[in-house]
């Protein structure tokens, strides 16, 4: 149990997953309903489910042709565009180890940048496996113009994130937070209660009725104004 003077939400996501989109979005809409801090880690989804021996659901027929017809509800329920990247899963490896450089080097950048890339992957179908597909994306976007005080600097940093130092640490994160915390996928939210240092774990894009509960806060619906969806 640990003590914090806010409530705090620990989000472990991959911009691979649809979902981790949807749970970042949402746990947005109630940061400040909720009072709560929001603590971003990225982490590599495909690490994650080799050292958990978990089976993402695309690899299961009628799981992945479920999936599809499930994101295709989520935007309407949750107000989110989405689209169908032309392959997937999408290898976003160096999106990921690019965010978790950024986190350690220049933290201030990490939103912005998961947004970015966010978007990249699920509204804007780029491809990003490759350091100039990553500056392409970067090259196009608005919100990324001043992030980095000179181009130069912006390709360093997306370079280093391709280098083997920045894998291995990607691989050690993902055992760990597998072994010691017991996760097994994403988006998974560790919750922080400020009243007494309680914490409870979440996985997934549709626990945010228990976190109200355990916040001890009001929930009120995808859209965190009382709004009804409709399908």
């Amino acid at each position: 149990m640990s003590v914090v003077k806010r409530n705090l939400v620990q989000l472990y996501y991959d911009t691979v997953s649809p979902w981790s989109f949807i749970g970042y979005e949402i746990i947005k809409r109630y940061q400040k309903r909720w009072d709560c801090d929001l603590e971003l880690v990225p982490v590599n989804l495909g690490y994650v489910m080799g050292y958990s021996g978990n089976r993402p659901p695309i690899s299961v027929p009628n799981k992945g042709k479920y999936m599809w017809d499930e994101i295709e509800r989520a935007q309407k329920f949750f107000g989110l565009p989405l689209s169908t990247p032309t392959s997937f899963p999408v290898n976003t490896q160096t999106l990921q180890q690019h965010l978790d450089l950024v986190a350690q080097s220049s933290p201030s950048l990490l939103t912005p940048l998961t947004e970015i890339y966010f978007r990249a992957v699920w509204q804007r179908n780029l491809p990003c496996k490759t350091v100039e597909e990553v500056l392409h994306i970067l090259d196009t976007d608005d919100a990324a113009k001043g992030l980095w005080k000179s181009d130069h600097d912006r390709r360093e940093s997306v370079e280093q994130a391709t280098s083997k130092e920045a894998k291995e640490r990607g691989k050690t994160l993902a055992k760990r937070i597998v072994e010691e915390e017991g996760v097994f996928g994403m988006p998974w939210f560790n919750v922080t209660r400020a009243r007494d240092g309680q914490r409870m774990q979440f996985f997934g894009s549709d626990r945010f009725e228990q976190m109200a509960a355990f916040l001890e806060k009001p929930y009120a619906g995808p859209h965190a104004d009382g709004r009804l969806s409709k399908l």
